[in-house]
């Protein structure tokens, strides 16, 4: 049975990278069976915001370290991690600065694969949130070629072209009317 983990940075809100996870790693294990492995950097293994599936584990990192401490233990805590699923394949979902630098941190063997789910377009509401996006952009172009693929879910206009990536556009979270409407109100 092939073992993914996907890491992501926040399952206990009500972001968008959490509900695509939560439809889609369920579809995959109840589908496909895979055994499935996630690590939460930035929250815990309950109180996740999404359902998923019991078949699915989560883990979390448990960051309670102090905020120079926590960067430093970072590294060690998630490689341990790693080694302890001892994934076939990992998927980074993290869009952040930590998301950027994974190929940096990681010292294993697993296929990497990035999985964008940000616009090349984002921008932040004050400056140093946009700082922030530069610097995470410089680190993930130094990284792009370290992973195997890179999934997004559509190609924006300008991005340079490659064989490693690949569209999976989001999954629909509620299901398609088999009726078309009638139209026959104006209201």
């Amino acid at each position: 049975m092939l073992k993914l983990l996907y890491i992501s940075t926040n399952l206990n809100s009500s972001g968008g990278v959490a509900r695509v996870l939560s439809l889609k790693l369920n579809y995959l294990v109840e589908e496909y069976f895979y055994d499935i492995h996630v690590i939460n950097t930035h929250g815990d293994s309950n109180n996740l915001f999404y359902f998923f599936n019991d078949k699915i584990s989560i883990h979390s990192l448990n960051q309670n370290d102090g905020k120079y401490i926590r960067a430093f233990s970072y590294v060690k805590k998630l490689n341990n991690k790693i080694n302890e699923i001892n994934p076939d394949i990992i998927v980074n979902c993290d869009n952040g600065l930590k998301g950027a630098l994974l190929p940096f941190l990681y010292y294993g063997n697993a296929p990497l694969i990035y999985e964008n789910h940000s616009s090349k377009d984002l921008r932040e509401n004050s400056l140093i949130g946009n700082f922030k996006l530069q610097f995470k952009g410089f680190f993930f172009l130094r990284s792009v070629h370290r992973y195997d693929k890179i999934v997004v879910f559509q190609i924006p206009k300008g991005i340079f072209k490659s064989k490693r990536i690949k569209v999976i556009h989001n999954p629909l979270g509620f299901e398609i009317p088999t009726e078309n409407a009638l139209f026959n109100k104006k209201i």
